[in-house]
């Protein structure tokens, strides 16, 4: 498979500024980073690329033309047209760092977390009616519980920031969908038009699709259209598994993964791919978690991160602490453990920060938050 040198690379033995000639797929290291008469289409793994020879892999397009060598290496295994584009490999990363940051000031779950257009983190559509405001200032994060609250509690509800700057709220215990504008150290908010679900959504998966919709994978499965205050909703093709309280999103090509589920069983563990046409969503499954166990269920902070690649912590019960992150492409996923999670993390949630870092907070009798740094890419000799 062409993707054998990164594969054989992510047990770590290759030291950090080292190369593996892509064609070898052995661990035996050939040059350094710094050498220019490493072959095209050699991988290594470093915080930075040697020199702009070298592109980092993030599952992106690539004009066949500019890099036709390349090209003629990879095909398109990861995808592409295999005309005019092909893509790299989603990222990989060798190493997650957890950092220790200020402790969320509520033991809550079920909620969701996103990041506002300034920074700042929103949480809410929990076990209570509280909204709550987070500064992330280095590895800190300072949060505000905001004096106006929700209309009533929303366990299981997402929040998702829109392209306008507002977060919309919707799902969970309570159908009600709100729009929410944040302020300095309050929120305000109306009802969306129309203000509810045409089915109940329980602690759904979300993600924006490339042509600025948002789609919804719960038990059902929704395709939201927004324009100003009004959210229209179309029924699509359901999961063939259950993905209440799963993780997932859009990948970077523009279909859905998801995972996990509301029981701990093999439904929970397994994975789909979905396809979008229109408002038609095309099924396929794919390798899930390695093993079935208990972290295959309530893992409500797994999410796809912006470079491609698929975060999960916890799950299954107060005490689960396992890590998993997937790279994925085509139909592939390819699975591997990261660092233990600090707490126990049972339906909490998870936020990508930008420059490789990553909020994850609260959870049932979780009240402690943390930063997970990511470290050590895989890049390619592309030219």
């Amino acid at each position: 498979m062409a993707d054998i040198a990164i594969s054989n690379l992510q047990s770590g033995v290759p030291s950090n500024n080292d190369v593996l000639p892509y064609s070898t797929g052995t661990s035996t290291l050939k040059t350094t980073v710094g050498n220019i008469n490493a072959p095209i289409g050699s991988i290594v793994y470093a915080n930075t690329a040697p020199n702009s020879n070298w592109l980092r892999c993030q599952n992106q397009l690539l004009n066949v033309t500019q890099y036709q060598t390349l090209f003629g290496i990879l095909g398109n295994t990861f995808g592409g047209n295999g005309t005019s584009n092909f893509r790299l490999s989603p990222a990989d990363s060798l190493n997650n760092t957890n950092v220790l940051t200020t402790s969320f000031p509520g033991a809550f779950n079920c909620g969701k977390g996103t990041l506002l257009n300034d920074g700042r983190i929103i949480y809410g559509g929990h076990q209570s009616a509280d909204i709550w405001l987070g500064t992330v200032t280095g590895d800190s994060i300072s949060w505000i519980n905001c004096p106006t609250k929700l209309p009533a509690t929303r366990d299981g509800a997402n929040l998702t920031t829109l392209p306008d700057g507002r977060v919309l709220l919707y799902g969970g215990s309570n159908d009600r969908t709100l729009i929410i504008t944040a302020g300095a150290s309050n929120i305000s908010y109306i009802d969306a038009s129309p203000n509810t679900l045409p089915v109940t959504m329980g602690h759904p998966v979300q993600g924006w699709l490339p042509d600025g919709r948002l789609i919804v994978v719960s038990a059902s499965t929704l395709i939201g259209t927004i324009n100003g205050n009004n959210v229209s909703w179309v029924t699509s093709n359901a999961c063939p598994s259950d993905r209440n309280t799963g993780g997932g999103g859009v990948l970077p090509d523009g279909r859905i993964f998801v995972t996990g589920g509301p029981v701990a069983n093999a439904a929970a563990a397994s994975a789909h791919i979905g396809t979008i046409s229109g408002n038609t969503v095309t099924w396929v499954e794919v390798p899930g978690l390695p093993t079935v166990n208990s972290v295959g269920y309530y893992i409500r902070n797994g999410i796809v991160l912006p470079d491609g690649r698929y975060y999960q912590a916890g799950g299954g019960s107060e005490s689960g602490r396992e890590v998993w992150i997937a790279k994925i492409y085509n139909n592939e996923v390819e699975w591997k453990q990261g660092s233990l999670d600090p707490y126990g993390r049972y339906l909490s949630t998870a936020v990508p920060l930008g420059n490789d870092r990553l909020a994850v907070f609260s959870g049932r009798n979780s009240p402690g938050s943390y930063i997970t740094r990511f470290s050590n890419y895989s890049f390619i000799k592309a030219l």
